[in-house]
């Protein structure tokens, strides 16, 4: 008999960082559904997760989707996704949920790369993965999205 960690059917990851495993999934189903149903999911901490959730949504909309980003390389296009209505952006900070003002690219003096940061609702900037060099020795920053209610634009 098999562990839950040899388990892989079906066992979902992003970039290794969100995964379920099967003793996790519904045990039901709805009929013509095209999704699984998990009753929980784990996130691992190797980068910060987000939570999206749309602005126009109110808590009884069955189309209210809220989405989960285990990966901060894609971040950035899906919330261009929305486009003028912007979301409510939430990051997942070890046992905290962040308000994000900003999302922001920024590039080290170092070793010329990009890296992504986000600002909370202070202003202060966090990088999105903890081996990123300090976003506040970047030699450049970019300001790539920012909420509708937000005031970022004094940390360029």
């Amino acid at each position: 008999m098999s562990s839950d960690a040899d388990d892989f059917s079906p066992l979902i990851f992003l970039e290794k960082m969100l995964f379920t495993k099967s003793p996790w999934e519904t045990p039901y189903r709805i009929r013509h559904d095209a999704f699984n149903r998990w009753r929980l999911a784990g996130i691992n901490h190797v980068a910060t997760t987000f939570l999206i959730r749309a602005a126009e949504v109110r808590p009884d909309d069955p189309d209210g989707y809220s989405f989960i980003v285990a990966d901060p390389s894609i971040l950035v296009s899906v919330l261009e996704g929305y486009g003028a209505a912007k979301p409510r952006l939430l990051a997942i900070d070890w046992e905290t949920l962040v308000p994000v003002s900003s999302v922001w690219s920024y590039t080290y003096a170092e070793d010329g790369r990009d890296y992504l940061a986000y600002a909370d609702a202070d202003g202060r900037l966090r990088a999105c993965e903890p081996q990123q060099p300090d976003p506040l020795e970047a030699r450049a920053k970019v300001l790539v999205w920012e909420h509708a209610d937000s005031d970022a634009a004094c940390l360029s």
